[in-house]
């Protein structure tokens, strides 16, 4: 079912017949639903004319419509967000999201809304960038009782947190307010502020945002789908909208062995998956290194597993523990140059899938 959803989304089919039930065309939902990109899909289906049961096909409209008025929603909380910010001199960047629509000269309804991602430049803003957030009425839990600078600190020596969550008890919109892109054993190479210093701009409502620049996302999107186990599509297809700005991934042949490329591994895992699963085909260099590399096929069939899985959230315990030990273990540490285990995750996983579920 995730072939057939990757053909109907796929640029090089400019028609398509798709031949399956009803029953089979609901699986085929949910899984679009799962990997959050029924804008992806309702657009294809439009542009090569492919006959739908009616009532997916208007299933699928009426995600897009509630996905563009959500996006609308999120355009109009980042812009108010941006205002207090501005005014007390925080500097921040919006990126994935709303940003990544942006800089591909996508509207609001073309990509799935999830969330709102902003980057803290300095992490000793993060106590004044709560108080607004307080001020606008957005809430988070883990902090709800938290006021100083210390008491931050400390919570972020015991959980190694990167991000705190926010919900607006009005509107429901989420944000995810980041200190830092990735945690323990998980590096990017590029500083804050030189993301800073690079930032470009997007435009909503008159109003420059700032947000991550074109090619840092570039960098980190490889990154942060390894690091997740690319277990959403839409992820994945973000490389070939990305790649249409500069053909950046494009490049990739010339560029796999030089320092523009942090880590192997990674960017070879997306190329590859992005060969088998969208058909853009992969760089010379990193098809000889995938055929060579028994590790980076082991990369490859783990994050395709993690695709055609059942959510992770419906997980029992026990595949919950066995999965998390295997993530920690056997997964993330191979992606790396220099693998390492990173113990203390493997013991919050097990802890976590262990703990009675509220």
């Amino acid at each position: 079912m995730l072939s057939i959803i990757c053909q109907i989304c796929s640029r090089e089919n400019s028609s398509l017949t798709v031949e399956i039930s009803d029953k089979q065309w609901k699986e085929l939902l949910f899984l679009v639903k799962r990997h959050r990109i029924e804008p992806l899909v309702y657009e294809s289906i439009r542009k090569k004319n492919i006959s739908v049961p009616n009532a997916i096909k208007e299933e699928l409209k009426g995600l897009v419509r509630k996905n563009l008025f959500k996006g609308l929603l999120y355009a109009s909380e980042l812009n108010r967000i941006n205002t207090r910010f501005e005014s007390e001199n925080i500097q921040y960047l919006c990126f994935k999201g709303l940003a990544i629509s942006s800089l591909c000269g996508k509207d609001f309804s073309q990509r799935h809304v999830g969330d709102m991602d902003l980057l803290l430049i300095d992490s000793a803003d993060l106590i004044r960038s709560i108080t607004i957030l307080r001020e606008l009425n957005y809430h988070s839990e883990i902090i709800s009782n938290i006021n100083s600078a210390a008491e931050i600190e400390r919570l972020l020596a015991q959980t190694n947190k990167k991000d705190f969550t926010f919900v607006n008890v009005d509107n429901g919109v989420t944000i995810e307010l980041h200190i830092k892109l990735f945690t323990l054993f998980t590096t990017f190479p590029v500083s804050h502020e030189e993301l800073y210093a690079n930032r470009e701009y997007i435009d909503i409502a008159d109003n420059k945002i700032p947000c991550m620049g074109t090619q840092h996302h570039q960098l980190y999107l490889p990154i942060h789908g390894a690091h997740s186990r690319w277990f959403r599509l839409k992820w994945l297809f973000d490389i070939p909208m990305l790649d249409s700005v500069n053909g950046f991934y494009s490049d990739l042949d010339k560029n796999f062995e030089t320092s523009a490329i942090n880590n192997k591994y990674i960017f070879a895992q997306m190329m590859c998956l992005a060969d088998d699963l969208l058909g853009i085909k992969a760089p010379i260099s990193i098809a000889d290194f995938r055929r060579k590399n028994i590790r980076l096929q082991w990369l490859i069939w783990f994050a395709k597993r993690c695709l055609i899985r059942k959510p992770i959230s419906d997980f029992t315990r026990f595949e919950s523990a066995v999965y998390g030990i295997m993530t920690e273990s056997a997964y993330r540490p191979l992606l790396y140059d220099s693998p390492a285990v990173n113990y203390r995750d493997i013991k919050r996983r097990i802890i976590r899938s262990v703990t009675p579920r509220r």
